[in-house]
């Protein structure tokens, strides 16, 4: 390869890198601190990029003043890129975890059941005369959430989309339908989420995020291999 042709190479990763980070940055910026924080091994993963990439330039500035020799030169940066491919997939793990487990915790929050007390227990009984007899679950339950959420009825609402409706619906068919069931009735639920208190509404917000924080992800993932690559490249 030439030197022109190298470049126009370096040219043209600093100029993608910059086009990434223009569409990523406002994206990042526009989630919330609990999202935020999900990318944040991504961000850290960048700046072991950029040191490494200082280290990078060290050793050829190095090598040109003739204070590391040729056959070191392979080595020594063989393990600045380990460290750099290591720290990479480190992050990229712990963000996919926390991508993987966050929608369970949210909706866990957000749809907490309600505190036990006599009117919780004269709102399970009322929803129990309603939907025993139905001989269709779902039907039954999907039916109840929407007349909750018209009528204004934030207590029957929540126990709906709650654990409490899960096991119910599970009771009268088996779990995984139990949770599809009540995958439905949540979206109905999180259509009057202003029914929901404060704390939960907030989850619930979050909660729709969820698929602008993947698009970061894909999108951060992107920007960390792309600044490797501009630091192995060694004139970024």
């Amino acid at each position: 390869m030439t030197e022109r042709t190298d470049d126009f190479a370096h040219r043209q990763t600093q100029a993608n890198l910059a086009a990434v980070e223009r569409e990523y940055s406002p994206l990042h910026n526009d989630l919330d601190a609990e999202l935020r924080a999900v990318l944040q091994p991504l961000n850290d993963a960048r700046g072991t990029m950029l040191k490494r990439q200082v280290t990078l330039q060290t050793i050829a500035e190095e090598h040109r003043a003739g204070r590391i020799a040729n056959d070191q030169v392979p080595k020594l940066r063989a393990a600045v890129i380990d460290d750099m491919d290591k720290a990479q997939a480190v992050a990229d793990k712990a963000v996919r975890a926390r991508l993987k487990a966050l929608p369970g915790e949210l909706a866990a929050r957000a749809f907490a059941t309600p505190p036990r007390g006599a009117e919780t227990s004269e709102a399970k009984a009322d929803l129990r005369m309603r939907m025993d007899n139905s001989e269709d679950v779902f039907a039954a339950m999907t039916e109840a959430a929407n007349d909750a959420a018209r009528r204004g009825d934030a207590l029957a609402l929540r126990l709906l989309a709650s654990d409490w409706g899960r096991d119910y619906a599970a009771s009268r068919s088996d779990p995984e339908y139990g949770a599809a069931v009540v995958a439905d009735v949540r979206r109905i639920a999180t259509a009057s989420a202003d029914l929901f208190p404060t704390e939960a509404r907030s989850d619930l917000a979050t909660l729709e995020r969820i698929g602008d924080l993947e698009k970061a992800h894909a999108m951060g993932i992107n920007l960390v291999d792309m600044t490797r690559a501009a630091a192995v490249d060694g004139r970024a």
